[in-house]
């Protein structure tokens, strides 16, 4: 076939007709890399919260700290928490 040769009834300015092909616009794209993004964030954040608490409970069975030491480091894990709660907010409230 030659390049001046079309196909029967199809030209490049028709839509396709339901059901034959999904058509993705760049918005749809965006927000499903969006969507994963978040969700990538989200869960790192939550499981390195986890890990972090997996860490201060084992330092404590383990002898590692003390009560007040404990209560120094939960302190200061506090703004890390708040971004967490956050962040599991923003995530999981968004109505899947």
């Amino acid at each position: 076939m030659s390049d001046t040769d079309e196909t029967p009834g199809i030209t490049e300015n028709e839509t396709p007709a339901k059901g034959l092909a999904p058509l993705h616009t760049v918005e749809d794209l965006r927000k499903v890399k969006e969507d994963a993004t978040r969700k990538v964030l989200a869960y790192s954040i939550l499981a390195v919260l986890g890990l972090l608490y997996l860490g201060m409970l084992a330092a404590v069975i383990f002898g590692a700290l003390s009560a007040d030491d404990l209560v120094r480091v939960a302190g200061a894990l506090s703004g890390f928490q708040t971004l967490a709660a956050a962040v599991a907010g923003f995530y999981f409230a968004r109505g899947k």
